[in-house]
């Protein structure tokens, strides 16, 4: 994982955002893309890589000097599996650690979250027609 620090690299991860929520999941370019992806300057983009290749992404956010948020975790289909986006929370996790973490989770995938020490917080709800719950770590 790094993170992005040129326009292609953020063209590359915007388009596995494309492949994953647009293309895959039918979530609309307009949900999917906002103005953290326009002024990257924002927040932090990663790449998730595969032998040098952009496969997958996450967006973080920071929320206040104590917390952050993170948004966007993607990974291409045919790279699911491999343990790239388990390594790449387990990265994140590190180069967090001083802060609190949270975000939106899709519901299916709470106990993989679960099993990276976050915890899941408030009622499910929908969020671009797909059923999520917020999952948090805190310090």
């Amino acid at each position: 994982m790094k993170r992005v620090s040129s326009q292609e690299e953020l063209n590359a991860i915007l388009e596995v955002r494309k492949q994953v929520f647009v293309l895959g999941m039918n979530i609309s370019k307009e949900d999917e893309i906002d103005e953290y992806d326009t002024f990257p300057s924002l927040c932090h983009h990663y790449a998730i890589m595969d032998d040098g290749v952009i496969v997958g992404t996450v967006r973080v956010l920071p929320i206040d000097d104590t917390t952050v948020r993170f948004q966007r975790f993607a990974v291409l289909e045919s790279k699911r599996g491999k343990g790239l986006g388990r390594k790449a929370f387990e990265q994140l996790a590190e180069i967090y650690k001083d802060k609190n973490i949270w975000f939106h989770a899709m519901a299916y995938l709470e106990n993989f979250y679960k099993s990276l020490g976050y915890l899941p917080r408030g009622p499910y709800f929908d969020e671009c027609g797909i059923r999520h719950i917020e999952m948090y770590k805190n310090l």
